[in-house]
């Protein structure tokens, strides 16, 4: 695949198998190639990993950038004139920001349970997504899993959601309040289990490419699930 860093060129649903196309090679030198941090103890592994994500971001974008940059980051194979929002898949445009009943900015760690305002890791764009309204709303700021009381998404999107949260816990912790994954999922092992049972897509990749060529940073996650 070749990826383009300008809008969203990958498709929900497929698979994807490497890294080529993508900046991540440029991005993972040094001491943060993979072969350097799979000898890391788990410790020196978070630390490394939070040094590379936050030294790398250079635009610190506010909650009205991720409006701005949606149909970048969430369109569609190009599409820009559409963006996927995260938990039903939907097709926004852009007449959908304007109602109340239609579509707004999701925190996928919610604010309340993290950070609680919409700077720093409540304006980073590897977080925040879009979705309806009535979504975000039944969710709440419920935790993410399976049992009863939990908020389970699809499971096309579970993968999604869960290296996201990795994402958050790692690059922001103490300073958005992301200080322990299971603040927002059930358990460690069921995030775990959706990194595994839903993929990597090739969407999913090209919104890491877009996010990086705006931010600088990339979501390590979703190159090294």
């Amino acid at each position: 695949a070749s990826y383009s860093d300008q809008s969203n060129s990958g498709k929900r649903g497929e698979i994807c198998l490497s890294l080529e196309g993508t900046g991540a090679e440029a991005y993972y030198t040094g001491d943060y190639t993979f072969d350097s941090l799979a000898t890391q103890s788990p410790s020196n592994l978070k630390s490394s990993l939070h040094h590379l994500m936050t030294s790398s971001h250079k635009k610190l974008t506010s909650y009205a950038d991720c409006r701005d940059y949606v149909f970048r980051v969430d369109c569609e194979q190009n599409d820009t004139t559409h963006a996927t929002t995260l938990y039903t898949s939907y097709h926004m445009t852009s007449a959908d920001w304007s109602p109340a009943w239609a579509c707004n900015r999701e925190h996928v760690w919610p604010q309340s349970l993290g950070g609680n305002n919409t700077n720093g890791g409540g304006a980073d764009l590897h977080h925040i997504r879009p979705a309806e309204a009535g979504v975000n709303s039944s969710r709440g700021n419920k935790l993410y899993g399976e049992s009863k009381g939990f908020y389970e998404p699809l499971d096309n999107v579970k993968g999604d959601v869960a290296r996201i949260i990795l994402y958050v816990y790692v690059r922001w912790d103490a300073d958005w309040g992301a200080t322990d994954v299971t603040k927002v999922f059930e358990s460690v092992d069921i995030l775990l289990d959706w990194c595994e049972l839903d993929p990597v897509d090739t969407w999913e990749m090209g919104r890491n490419e877009v996010v990086q060529s705006i931010q600088g940073n990339r979501n390590a996650f979703i190159d090294y699930p």
